[in-house]
């Protein structure tokens, strides 16, 4: 059976952001830093999760969860999953952050709410993060992925052939990324041309990436669409590919925290 959505504590708009897709859920209790979810879907996640949701009030936005996997089960009717709070983060405003955390979770502010320069944004971290660092520490370094991989919501531009479309990406890494495009079809091993913003130096710049489609799922956010696997082929970020490499660096390790 379905759990209910707990009284205590709903999010708005809750979806669990994986690396090839969003997948709805409810919020079923939450307990200290302690926090049950259930989704309809039969999905597995890693040591990290990341819930993106909206708080409304007098300082809206979006808000992005940061949580450690305590355990989950999977039934016929979806997963259940126990998270340990981690962090909460706003691109724009502390208040959002301030506000969402004493209004709609009853909690004072236990650390502060700083701004982390890397990702441009409001960090806040709940008391359970020195545990789960200590914890990270000791992974078996053999299980962790080679190339680590981090889930973003980007969107870029596209060109395919002399056409320009608009995608977003849901994963990159240091060779490669996965996007989600609504607008066209792109045939396997096609060349296409991204441009790709990125945060660098308190400010935008894009990078210019030649991919290769390498392989294409039919989309799984529920929308029209497909996903597609590229390689990077050539890139240019007018920094001998630094601002690249410290593009997903930065983001592998902010996805620890969110």
């Amino acid at each position: 059976m379905k759990p209910e959505a707990s009284a205590r504590i709903q999010l708005t708009q809750p979806r669990l952001m994986l690396q090839t897709s969003d997948v709805p859920l409810v919020v079923t209790s939450v307990d200290g830093d302690t926090m049950h979810v259930f989704t309809d879907r039969s999905v597995h996640v890693e040591r990290m999760a990341r819930i993106a949701f909206r708080h409304y009030g007098k300082h809206s936005g979006l808000v992005v969860l940061g949580a450690a996997v305590h355990t989950q089960a999977t039934s016929t009717d979806g997963t259940e999953i126990q998270l340990r709070l981690l962090a909460l983060f706003n691109k724009n405003q502390p208040e959002c952050v301030e506000e969402f955390l004493t209004q709609r979770m009853g909690r004072d502010i236990a650390s502060p709410i700083a701004y982390n320069e890397q990702t441009g944004g409001w960090l806040y971290k709940f008391d359970a993060m020195g545990a789960a660092k200590s914890a990270s520490s000791t992974q078996d370094p053999d299980k962790q992925r080679r190339e680590p991989r981090a889930s973003v919501r980007v969107p870029l531009k596209i060109r395919i052939g002399f056409e320009d479309h608009v995608a977003e990406a849901y994963n990159v890494s240091a060779s490669g990324l996965f996007i989600i495009l609504d607008t066209a079809q792109v045939k396997v091993g096609s060349t296409v041309k991204i441009e790709y913003p990125v945060f660098w130096q308190g400010g935008h710049t894009d990078v210019s990436i030649k991919g290769r489609v390498c392989w294409e799922i039919e989309s799984t956010t529920g929308d029209t669409g497909s996903g597609y696997g590229l390689v990077i082929e050539e890139l240019d970020d007018g920094n001998n590919g630094d601002v690249w490499t410290s593009y997903v660096d930065r983001e592998v390790a902010f996805g620890k925290l969110v």
